[in-house]
């Protein structure tokens, strides 16, 4: 597929972030597995049911669009996935583990944040008002986990 307009490339990004969300329904229960600490797994499963619901926002504005998601990849929170294998090698205390999950839910987070800004400025400049309510929720769901994931991780921090 040529992107010559931005249409297109409205379609292509909402399809990497798709893509992004897929990986990221897919990722959680990874690192939920990989942590002891309760407060985090219990966050980190209740992220599952967002990302099921921002995927279903994305899938909304496809067909919205009366259009189907370009097959993409977003590397980079497959690239997540790979750097968390490579970690668990050099065998972390339990401490730093949950630290560094943090860290990569919170790159994850920023990631998606700023995707979601771009396609919520390109919705509105392509008047998809429809399509911008569901992008502005996914957002929202997003910008809050920055919210919890920073404080929580403060007293792991400091041992």
């Amino acid at each position: 597929m040529a992107i010559e307009t931005l249409v297109d490339l409205f379609r292509y990004e909402l399809s990497v972030l798709l893509d992004a969300d897929r990986q990221s329904s897919r990722i959680l229960p990874l690192l939920a597995g990989a942590v002891e600490n309760e407060e985090t797994k219990r966050l980190l499963e209740g992220r599952e049911t967002e990302i099921i619901q921002q995927i279903q926002n994305l899938d909304q504005c496809f067909r919205l669009l009366n259009e189907a998601p370009t097959n993409v990849v977003s590397d980079m929170l497959r690239g997540t996935k790979r750097e968390l294998h490579a970690f668990m090698e050099h065998a972390p205390s339990s401490s730093m583990l949950t630290t560094y999950v943090f860290d990569a839910v919170i790159n994850g987070a920023n990631f998606k944040c700023s995707c979601y800004r771009r396609l919520i400025e390109k919705a509105s400049l392509l008047g998809y008002t429809d399509c911008l309510q569901l992008l502005q929720q996914n957002l929202a769901q997003e910008a809050t986990v920055l919210g919890w994931v920073s404080p929580t991780a403060e007293p792991v921090l400091a041992r």
